[in-house]
């Protein structure tokens, strides 16, 4: 990794069983289809963090032992959470976990971000870093997709719906300073049909949407052929 600035920032990222993930793309991508997905896209986000100037290390905490093998050559940390504990609770069980040294911050950081761009975490983490939480809402402005805190568990973790909302109202609470951050490569996530199309017809030229691409190529060619014999 390049040289980092004497501040540290680590990156936690969570991640759910792949084969227990993307639920709502099941009409179009099976069981094993939605877990090669999952992993493509943890592939790219952890590269991206690695790229990234402001990231001194990278953590994954999963309740999938099996994700530790993928992960042995990468330079990432895999923390496993033992039963599965969901989201918000593996999150802060890592932060206790992981031995983080003075002067450290935390970036809590989604798996399923299929554009992000070591540039978006650049800007948001040296932003941020200005304040004592940053905080990055998804598109649709409910969900948060990335939360900087200038040290580990400053406010708990509040991810899931409307979480935008709630982790806003634990800023207030605490009155910390904040800023509120909207960045393209970080408030895109693939979670449901709209965004598996929008993905599809960018041009991002990544292993997830080719990825895609292909796979409903597929879909739609017995669909095509059918519809030209008629």
């Amino acid at each position: 990794m390049p040289n980092r600035p004497y501040h540290s920032t680590h990156a936690i990222v969570p991640l759910n069983i792949p084969e227990m993930s993307k639920l709502r793309l099941s009409k179009v991508l099976s069981k094993e289809e939605r877990a090669r997905l999952t992993l493509l896209m943890l592939d790219h986000v952890l590269a991206t963090l690695r790229r990234a100037r402001t990231i001194s290390s990278v953590t994954v905490v999963s309740a999938d032992r099996k994700i530790s093998e993928r992960l042995r050559k990468s330079g990432v940390r895999f923390l496993w959470e033992g039963r599965k504990r969901g989201l918000n609770s593996a999150i802060t069980f890592a932060q206790r976990k992981i031995m983080l040294e003075d002067n450290s911050s935390v970036l809590i950081i989604h798996a399923d971000l299929p554009i992000l761009d070591p540039k978006d975490v650049n800007n948001f983490v040296r932003i941020s870093g200005r304040y004592d939480v940053g905080i990055c809402p998804s598109n649709d402005g409910r969900g948060t997709n990335a939360l900087f805190l200038k040290t580990p568990n400053l406010i708990p973790p509040a991810f899931g719906r409307e979480s935008f909302r709630k982790h806003l109202n634990l800023i207030h609470e605490k009155s910390l300073r904040h800023k509120i951050l909207r960045l393209r490569g970080i408030g895109f996530d693939l979670d449901n049909m709209k965004d598996l199309e929008k993905l599809i017809q960018t041009s991002a030229g990544n292993d997830v949407s080719r990825y895609l691409r292909k796979k409903m190529d597929q879909k739609r060619q017995p669909h095509a052929s059918t519809l030209h014999r008629a």
